[in-house]
């Protein structure tokens, strides 16, 4: 697949030379891999750009699907991607339950005439009725990853649970049917408990999500009772009388 060039990868705005509208047909993505980061998306945001998905083309081909709630963002590339321009879509609700479907490795999501929709083969799923084609800046996800040499392995600091749990959402997507168990790995930056987390999802390498710490509470490692608890390994001794 041809790379894509610079400024075919930089932000582009919703109209192309002259003020004319960017045709964005060509777009075609995985289902899957977009439905991997459509849990992120923000929810009735005012800020309106942040209710849907971007995709980018990336330099070296393929594309790069993104979504962000402000707090925590995720991203996927997609090597067998086709995005000529930088693009955010909303994405319905109907979309997202066609995205998410069982057996949906085949599907893609597309622009067809303007339209979002999604195909298994040449059938058509889903169409999304309106211009999906929302206009804002879209955080740049490449200023928010860090360098991989600074990631140290562990989930250090404090983390709101729902983002934890999103996780296992996405993983459950991933996963195929009867498949292995779901699992998610974790790093910090410069192992530093008020930096941003990297979560990789296992089986999906080309998945990363960034989630933002929260202020941390004073708390200790176990609560203070826990000291005058006499030590006895309760296992142990079990096993011993088995």
């Amino acid at each position: 697949m041809k790379a894509a060039t610079a400024a075919e990868v930089a932000p582009q705005e919703g109209t192309g030379a002259a003020g004319a509208p960017i045709n964005h047909d060509k777009l075609r993505v995985s289902a899957k891999l977009v439905a991997l980061v459509t849990p992120f998306m923000a929810k009735a945001d005012i800020r309106y750009y942040l209710n849907g998905i971007n995709v980018r083309p990336h330099p070296h081909g393929g594309a790069v699907i993104c979504a962000t709630n402000g707090h925590m963002l995720a991203a996927v590339h997609d090597p067998d991607g086709v995005c000529e321009h930088e693009v955010t879509l909303s994405i319905s609700s109907g979309t997202v339950a066609a995205l998410k479907a069982r057996g949906n490795g085949g599907r893609e999501l597309v622009m067809r005439f303007g339209r979002v929709a999604v195909l298994e083969g040449a059938d058509e799923v889903s169409l999304q009725p309106g211009d999906p084609v929302v206009d804002g800046k879209f955080p740049q996800y490449q200023n928010l990853i860090p360098p991989a040499e600074r990631l140290k392995p562990g989930l250090v600091g404090q983390f709101d649970t729902a983002y934890i749990a999103v996780l296992d959402v996405v993983a459950k997507i991933a996963a195929p049917k009867g498949g292995p168990q779901r699992s998610a790995k974790f790093f910090t930056l410069d192992g530093n408990p008020k930096s941003s987390a990297i979560a990789r999802i296992v089986g999906q390498p080309n998945f990363v999500a960034i989630l933002m710490p929260q202020a941390p509470d004073e708390l200790t490692p176990v609560p203070l009772w826990c000291a005058a608890i006499a030590r006895k390994d309760d296992l142990a001794a079990a096993a011993g009388a088995a």
